[in-house]
């Protein structure tokens, strides 16, 4: 569990001297580009290279929910990202509002 005072040391050792810019919930956020979600787009080559030009935060392209309690191999594919990418959002969708719970 990530406390207020474990994300002090974090972001002293990251980005020192430096605030976020704005949290998610508790996570900080360095900058205000944001790369907007964009399916078909926003998979993990396109976010390495938008964070490379200062993107702060990315999304992920659209998974739907299905796919994922399927157990098919395309979801991770879209879930992939690597650690210096972070903040990362990722994108579930469905047409049934149970399954997404």
């Amino acid at each position: 569990m990530i406390n207020e005072q474990t994300i002090s040391i974090l972001d002293q050792n990251l980005v020192p001297n430096v605030s976020p810019t704005f949290w998610v919930r508790d996570v900080p956020v360095y900058g205000d580009a944001i790369l907007a979600p964009m399916d078909g787009y926003s998979d993990w080559p396109f976010r390495s290279v938008c964070r490379g030009l200062g993107s702060a935060m990315s999304y992920s392209e659209f998974v739907k929910v299905e796919k994922i309690l399927s157990r098919s191999k395309q979801p991770a594919k879209k879930f992939y990202y690597e650690g210096g990418e972070r903040p990362v959002t990722f994108q579930i969708y469905g047409d049934d509002p149970d399954l997404i719970l």
